[in-house]
């Protein structure tokens, strides 16, 4: 599939569900620069980008589904990401979202479905 991620150490790209991934980027402005030009626009400064990704993961093993439980209880965990026509991203400070189901098909895995949302990747040339 080509999307490559790293939750808080974890490499978890072997799992992503083929049409199970979404990522989603918003522009991120300081409200404290916002001023009016001699035009009448709203000039605002971008300092950055909030990133979501969202994606369902399969027969997780039992190790990787520790270490993802583990990754949940921290308040705020490192991501890797990149994927194919899409920028590369180093997250800091990112909080997950994370449902773990056991499935029991004559193996024994887990379905994971993952959420992860930064609220800010500054626009320094580093991350996204």
């Amino acid at each position: 599939m080509g999307v490559h991620l790293k939750i808080d150490g974890i490499d978890v790209s072997g799992f992503i569900t083929t049409d199970s991934y979404s990522a989603e980027s918003a522009p991120v402005f300081d409200k404290e620069s916002e001023f009016v030009n001699i035009y009448g626009e709203t000039v605002r400064t971008r300092v950055g980008t909030a990133v979501t990704v969202n994606a369902v993961l399969s027969d997780v093993d039992d190790v990787t589904a520790r270490g993802l439980s583990a990754a949940f209880e921290k308040d705020e965990i490192d991501v890797v990401y990149s994927a194919p026509d899409e920028k590369s991203a180093v997250l800091t400070g990112v909080k997950l979202s994370l449902s773990l189901d056991r499935v029991f098909g004559g193996k024994r895995f887990w379905t994971a479905r993952i959420g992860l949302h930064s609220d800010m990747v500054p626009d320094d040339g580093e991350g996204l």
